[in-house]
Formats: structure tokens, C-alpha cells, sequence
């Protein structure tokens, strides 16, 4: 964990001292391909981390919506990506969705520990809870963009209420 604090750290001070810097150099240019640069960035990690919970995973109309206890709604249509720490950090720490559901305000640092509470606590109570590697995620990504199909199912009894 201080080796990640470190690289953010270092990655966050980069960031903030090339485009003053390119700025005060006159280069505004620079400055202009930085900040569009990291706009680009930004964009995919956010495209990736919406990629993560929302497509292939299961949908749950209006009407039987209610059928549900809110923790069955956060571990049935949401997904989990688990694998290198560089997963985690591709994500910034959103490749953890069933926790980032139940806890959106959890730092990132801490959701690593919060996943695995959680996922024990789902598997003794028999709620489902999926977790798969990037390499897994890819193909149901893949498999779900192909078909077009999207997956709906019946409500199981709540476990959670």
C-alpha cells in the first residue's frame, strides 16, 4: 500500500508541475496538449470503470425492481475485477463495483480490504457475488458487445431484508 501512495504521489506531482511549468515557459501550446492529454486519460479510465459494472451484467426492469433488498440489487448487477494491482490502479480503484455500490464514499486505498469482507460475508449468507479476472471481464465484455443480448433473469428471494 505505501508503494501505491508513492506512485500516486509521484503521478499526481507530475501532473501538477508540467502544465504550470509549460505555461510559464510560454509554450501555451504545450500547456493545451497537456490538459487535452489528460483529458484523453481521464475519459478512457471513466469509459473502463462504467465498462466494468455496467455491460453484460444483469438488468433489472421498473416492475420488479422492489422484488429486491438493496443489497441484492448492488451484488447481482455489478461486477467485480480482480488481478494485478496495476487492474486497480487502470480503474482507480473502481474494478472493486460491488463495494464502490455499497460504500461510494470508501477511500480507495481501503477498498482492496472492504472486498474481501464483503465477499465472505456474500458467500455465508448465500448472496451471489461475481468476481472475475480482467482477462474473464474482456471475454464477457466481448460476448455481450457480439450478441447484443442483454440478460435478464427472475428475482430470487431476497437474502439480505
Amino acid at each position: 500500500i505505501k508503494e501505491r501512495k508513492y506512485n500516486e504521489l509521484v503521478l499526481n506531482l507530475l501532473s501538477l508541475l508540467l502544465l504550470p511549468t509549460a505555461l510559464i515557459m510560454n509554450f501555451w501550446w504545450i500547456g493545451v496538449l497537456i490538459f487535452l492529454g489528460m483529458y484523453v486519460v481521464v475519459w478512457v479510465h471513466l469509459a473502463f470503470a462504467f465498462m466494468v459494472n455496467h455491460i453484460g451484467m444483469p438488468i433489472i426492469d421498473g416492475a420488479t425492481i422492489r422484488q429486491y433488498a438493496w443489497l441484492d440489487l448492488q451484488t447481482l448487477t455489478s461486477r467485480n475485477v480482480s488481478g494485478w494491482s496495476v487492474v486497480h490502479h487502470i480503474f482507480w480503484g473502481l474494478n472493486k463495483q460491488i463495494e464502490h455500490h455499497l460504500f461510494p464514499q470508501i477511500a480507495r486505498n481501503k477498498i482492496q480490504k472492504v472486498s474481501l469482507e464483503v465477499r465472505d460475508f456474500c458467500k455465508e449468507k448465500g448472496i451471489p457475488y461475481h468476481d472475475v479476472s480482467f482477462w474473464q471481464w474482456l471475454k464477457e465484455i466481448y460476448k455481450t458487445l457480439k450478441t447484443g443480448e442483454t440478460v435478464r433473469f427472475d428475482p430470487p428471494p431476497s437474502t439480505s431484508m
